[in-house]
């Protein structure tokens, strides 16, 4: 089955965002992003899920910003009516503004296509 979401408009950019049920607890946003290779949430989010960000698996990040250091996670997602549990990292030092869900793990779950002409995000279960 395929999904289809708009793309976002934020900041006066057009993103490929979609929205996020986190836990039970909230809707958020977050971008599909294909060059991150790991998905990296506001501890914000952590925070609210009562999770202790520190206890999680400890690693260093290194991108165009600089390095910053995670902690990943498993949280329990929704996006649209599919649920997945998803590799998530969080960091004190994350100064972006939204939440990016990567490859490594996100694309797990999903096939997914960029329509830039027509700003849409298409989003295709894998069969198991």
């Amino acid at each position: 089955m395929v999904k289809e979401f708009p793309y976002i408009c934020e900041k006066g950019r057009y993103l490929p965002m979609v929205p996020i049920m986190v836990g039970n607890l909230f809707q958020t946003y977050a971008i599909i992003d294909s060059g991150a290779e790991i998905s990296l949430f506001r501890p914000e989010i952590g925070k609210a899920l009562g999770i202790q960000i520190e206890k999680g698996e400890r690693m260093e990040l290194t991108g165009i910003g600089g390095r910053i250091v995670i902690y990943k996670h498993i949280i329990p997602i929704a996006i649209a009516d599919w649920k997945i549990k998803c590799r998530v990292a969080f960091s004190h030092e994350f100064a972006a503004s939204v939440n990016i869900l990567g490859r490594n793990n996100f694309f797990h779950f999903f096939m997914v296509k960029f329509d830039e002409l027509k700003k849409m995000t298409y989003l295709e279960t894998r069969s198991k």
